[in-house]
C-alpha cells in the first residue's frame, strides 16, 4: 500500500485535536471547580485505526503504522462507593424532611401546642374523671363527665 507523504502530518494533526479536546475538557474542570456536585472529567485516548503496510520487513510479514490518536470518550472521575452513600443518606434526609413537615401541618390541624388543642381538651377529658373518682356521689361532676 502506498502511503501519502501527508500521511504523518495527518498523524499529528490528530494528536493536536483530540489534546485541544482535552485541554477543553481541562479548562471545564477547573471553571467547575467551585461548583457544588461537579465532579471532574477526564478524556480517554484511543489510537486510530492502523494501516497495514505490506512487503519491506526481511520476513515479509509486512508491518503497521499508526494513523493517529482520537479522544474515545470522556469519562467523569466519580467515587462509586461515595455515589452509593451520598444517595442513601440522601434518600434517608428526604424521608426524614417529609415526616417532619407532615407531622408540623398535623400540628397545625390539630391547634397544637395550644389551649384549643388535642392535648388540651384531652387533659380536660381526663381530669374530669379524676373529679368523678374523687367525689362520685356529686351530681354536677357527673353532668361535667357526661
Amino acid at each position: 500500500m502506498q502511503v501519502s507523504a501527508f500521511f504523518g502530518l495527518q498523524s499529528a494533526l490528530s494528536g493536536i485535536i483530540a489534546n485541544q479536546r482535552a485541554l477543553d475538557i481541562t479548562s471545564n474542570n477547573v471553571t467547575n471547580a467551585g461548583t457544588e456536585g461537579y465532579s471532574r472529567q477526564e478524556a480517554v485516548y484511543a489510537s486510530s485505526t492502523s494501516l497495514r503496510l505490506s512487503g519491506g520487513l526481511q520476513s515479509g510479514n509486512g508491518a503497521w503504522l499508526g494513523s493517529g490518536v482520537s479522544i474515545e470518550q470522556f469519562r467523569r472521575m466519580r467515587d462509586g462507593f461515595l455515589d452509593i452513600q451520598y444517595r442513601a443518606q440522601h434518600t434517608t434526609s428526604s424521608y426524614d424532611t417529609e415526616k417532619a413537615e407532615g407531622l408540623r401541618r398535623a400540628m397545625d390541624e390539630l391547634n397544637e401546642p395550644g389551649e384549643n388543642g388535642l392535648n388540651s381538651l384531652l387533659d380536660k377529658f381526663w381530669n374530669s374523671f379524676h373529679e368523678l373518682a374523687n367525689s362520685p356521689s356529686d351530681a354536677s361532676v357527673k353532668a361535667a363527665v357526661i
